[in-house]
């Protein structure tokens, strides 16, 4: 999914979360985004390119959509196209029957038309249009800043650091999250002040969900993989190497074709822990340390004690 379509997807459902206050002491609270609540890391070889806060965007569009109160009055747009910002006053008059429901036009040239339509195309209440629109505006600029630097390779290595940090389930263009989620993680990358204030193009929606810009997005995986390196080395690590073994057996060379395709954002992502070169000469170390301690067992056992001795003080540095 590119950045453009998930933000249409999150415009269209993002005023769902909240449009039944009074009725959301009767429901089940939906988990903070990135929480232990909010599920564990995606169980498939591979990174969910889907942030939490996206699933349970749609989640609970799925199951408010029913739940639209008969008699108030909602906006309505005749489109569902992003673009679409002429918003007409409607009044609900009846449950909605799967995906559409009963509606009265309460202005305009339709005033006092009864029709069905599809229930997408109600897009707030029509007290809350001018922060809808509000909204609206911002997204344009923050889908504009995306796709500014917005690449391919680098969504997926932000996408493996924030589901490896725990934070997260995923990545998907732009980092649509809860505050105390987005200020952890920014936190455990080591970097100053409040992800908020990084873009100029960052906002909070009217339901009081962070939209971060790509770019924060990125100064984040790359603080956090720089900040913790073994949580990141050992997340990719536990991904590889049961693909490396599978692609081994009779009928599974796919998996070496999965490796392949990850190899370029894994690769980055490594790349932004900053000890990929310092990995391959620790283990250049230990393999000659090793060898050095061989030798030295060889010299003993051919009676050659003092030579022995000699290059294991050399080897403590004595």
């Amino acid at each position: 999914m590119t950045p453009q379509q998930t933000q249409e997807v999150g415009e269209l459902l993002t005023w769902t979360r909240k449009n039944l206050e009074h009725t959301a002491a009767t429901k089940t609270p939906r988990p903070a985004s990135g929480s232990a609540a909010a599920g564990t890391a995606p169980h498939h070889t591979g990174v969910s390119k889907q942030s939490a806060a996206g699933w349970q965007g749609m989640q609970a569009a799925i199951m408010q959509g029913a739940d639209l109160h008969v008699g108030r009055t909602y906006a309505y747009r005749q489109t569902a196209r992003r673009d679409d910002l002429e918003l007409m006053k409607v009044k609900i008059l009846s449950p909605s029957r799967g995906r559409k429901i009963r509606i009265r036009f309460e202005d305009g040239d339709l005033t006092g038309l009864d029709e069905w339509v599809p229930v997408v195309q109600i897009v707030c209440r029509w007290t809350d249009r001018k922060a809808f629109l509000t909204d609206h505006r911002r997204a344009a600029e923050l889908r504009q800043a995306t796709n500014q630097t917005w690449d391919a390779v680098t969504e997926d290595a932000i996408c493996w650091i924030m589901t490896a940090s725990g934070e997260e389930n995923g990545f998907d263009g732009q980092w649509v999250t809860d505050s105390a989620t987005a200020q952890r993680l920014w936190s455990r990358a080591l970097l100053p002040g409040s992800p908020l204030e990084d873009h100029p193009s960052n906002y909070i929606d009217r339901f009081g969900t962070w939209h971060l810009s790509f770019q924060t997005a990125e100064k984040a995986a790359q603080g956090f993989a720089a900040a913790d390196p073994d949580a990141v080395n050992l997340y990719i690590t536990n991904h590889e190497e049961p693909l490396k073994a599978q692609g081994f057996q009779p009928g599974n060379r796919h998996a070496h074709d999965v490796l392949r395709s990850y190899a370029p954002c894994l690769a980055l992502a490594r790349s932004w822990t900053k000890t990929q070169t310092n990995t391959a000469l620790e283990h250049e170390v230990e393999r000659l340390r090793k060898l050095t301690e061989h030798a030295i067992q060889l010299l003993r056992s051919s009676g050659n004690e003092e030579a022995a001795q000699q290059i294991q003080r050399g080897l403590r540095g004595e």
